[in-house]
């Protein structure tokens, strides 16, 4: 169960959808790919055959640690690899012999980090032949943390692949094989900051400004010109900052239009009407934050449990690290900190209701998450010790109560409260009670 709570599919739902699917994608920034290939594992035991590629040059390079690692199976491809002028469709039709050789069958190869290949050329020539020449009980499985949109959309739109790791975006990806050719532009915040059009990571924002401006208007979905000028240029007169301002906003604009299907028009990130910037309608826009505090949103508004649990599930899978953590201007830090404080108290309030429903090991995990970030709630502390009580183990209790004791003294110099220290002699007694048993 804990690994279908990770990628959010049942294992019957999982097989399914990779059911009579020449090829599956792990979707490039998708942070359940362990689990995912658990589930590849349960699926296929011995039958599944994992390779991971290490940076090599070229593809035949790549092709050739296939080889190395397993020379008894890829016999075909080794041969094919050697021939003069060996064509990619050739090594791909060599593969699929190789796995056509072996049996039981259903087999699947997965392809683990072929983002390290350093000419990925001929990849996408490569997997087409791979797809194209596979036998019904073959799969391949395909991983990496950035992927061209080809072939994939063609299979996708073939029917021949499946993209996974979407988590709760299953209806928008970069591969989505539809006519619309708004760019679509994947905006991460959580942590070091990093952006995406159509998969492809935005590496050159032109320097730090750009970038900082971009994450300011992903987070501000509605704001007028001189907010934004007394963020970024306080000390400036209105004319020199209106200057820095469109130099500034053309540099987004230009990031996000050098990876899109079209280059020869400007997509922007934001459109100004009646005063004030708000989003483009021009992009399609995934914003981490954005989901974040909209499942806690919806969470705060329901009762039902089972849902709510589905939503703190999903927001604290959203939540990988601080907000924004290289960057230190005041809006951003300010920001930080709320985030921080929302993310917290979703890990109680996940926490507790997992208590109401006796489980306490997941509760108390959720409780001690909680209390890394807030390390002076007493409250939690209890809440924790309580935990241990219950699971039986009274010394765990017991240290808890230390670790506050210490904390307390050493910040602020003072015991803990009455309270807290009742609740620590009852587990005491418990324990001496056990022991006497």
């Amino acid at each position: 169960m804990a690994i279908e709570s990770i990628t959010h599919l049942s294992q019957e739902t999982f097989e399914t959808l990779i059911k009579d699917k020449k090829s599956v994608l792990i979707y490039p920034q998708s942070s359940t790919k362990t689990a995912l290939l658990t589930q590849f594992v349960q699926t296929y035991g011995d039958h599944l055959l994992y390779h991971s590629f290490t940076p090599v040059a070229s593809l035949s390079a790549a092709l050739q640690t296939i080889v190395e690692a397993q020379p008894d199976t890829f016999t075909r491809l080794a041969a094919a690899l050697k021939k003069k002028n060996s064509t990619p469709k050739d090594s791909a039709v060599a593969l699929v012999k190789d796995l056509d050789a072996l049996s039981p069958k259903p087999i699947a190869l997965y392809l683990d980090d072929v983002d390290t290949i350093g000419d990925l050329e001929h990849f996408p020539t490569f997997m087409q032949a791979l797809i194209d020449s596979l036998p019904q009980d073959v799969q391949i499985i395909v991983n990496g943390r950035q992927l061209t949109t080809q072939p994939w959309n063609t299979l996708l739109e073939r029917g021949d692949a499946v993209v996974l790791g979407m988590g709760y975006r299953e209806d928008e990806n970069a591969f989505r094989p539809d006519a619309d050719e708004r760019p679509l532009l994947e905006i991460y915040a959580f942590g070091r900051g990093h952006a995406l059009v159509n998969g492809t990571p935005i590496d050159n924002w032109d320097g730090a400004l750009p970038r900082s401006l971009f994450f300011y208007f992903a987070d501000h979905e509605l704001v007028c010109r001189d907010q934004i000028f007394k963020v970024f240029w306080p000390d400036l007169s209105v004319k020199e900052a209106t200057n820095v301002y469109h130099v500034t906003k053309r540099k987004i604009s230009e990031r996000i239009t050098t990876h899109s299907r079209r280059t020869d028009a400007a997509y922007e990130l934001t459109n100004y009407a009646n005063g004030f910037y708000h989003p483009s309608d021009s992009v399609q826009r995934h914003y981490d934050v954005a989901d974040f505090t909209s499942a806690l949103e919806q969470a705060s508004n329901i009762t039902e449990e089972a849902e709510q649990e589905r939503l703190y599930r999903r927001a604290l899978d959203i939540y990988k690290a601080p907000f924004l953590s290289t960057l230190d201007m005041p809006w951003v830090e300010e920001r930080r900190e709320k985030l921080r404080l929302m993310y917290v108290d979703a890990l109680i309030d996940m926490s507790r209701l997992q208590k109401r429903k006796g489980r306490f090991v997941e509760a108390l995990g959720y409780f001690l998450r909680a209390l890394k970030e807030v390390p002076q709630r007493e409250d939690i502390h209890r809440e924790a010790m309580m935990a241990y009580s219950k699971l039986g183990a009274i010394d765990d209790a017991l240290n808890q109560y230390h670790l506050l004791e210490d904390y307390l003294q050493r910040t602020v110099g003072v015991r803990p409260s009455r309270e807290t220290r009742e609740l620590h002699e009852r587990i005491q007694r418990e324990g001496a009670e056990i022991e006497a048993q």
